[in-house]
């Protein structure tokens, strides 16, 4: 797998996922975790749309395209120049992965 092709990939899909906005239905699954006591949205989105609605207890079964991991010390972050500034300075962006299933998978 080549790493670096991944991350930009995801890159990629950040740009344009950041451009996207929650839909009536995002909205509407937080007024539903308003009114039951006991409520998990389990998703299979990796875009994060749930949580920018407002959703607090969400499951993202197949990761999400907003967190990186390092593959030295495993430490995540939402935020992947933070990363790789507080992480390992020197190391390149191959060392990172996306947390999704598929790079997950495929490490």
């Amino acid at each position: 797998m080549n790493t670096r092709e991944t991350w930009e990939f995801y890159e990629w899909r950040r740009r344009l996922v950041n451009q996207c906005k929650p839909n009536a239905a995002h909205y509407t699954l937080v007024e539903m975790e308003k009114f039951f006591e006991k409520f998990c949205l389990i998703t299979q989105n990796v875009d994060g749309l749930h949580a920018r609605a407002g959703s607090k207890n969400v499951l993202e079964i197949y990761g999400n395209m907003w967190k990186g991991r390092c593959t030295r010390c495993g430490r995540m972050s939402t935020y992947q120049k933070h990363l790789l500034e507080v992480c390992h300075p020197t190391v390149y962006v191959a060392t990172l992965y996306a947390h999704t299933l598929f790079s997950l998978e495929n490490r």
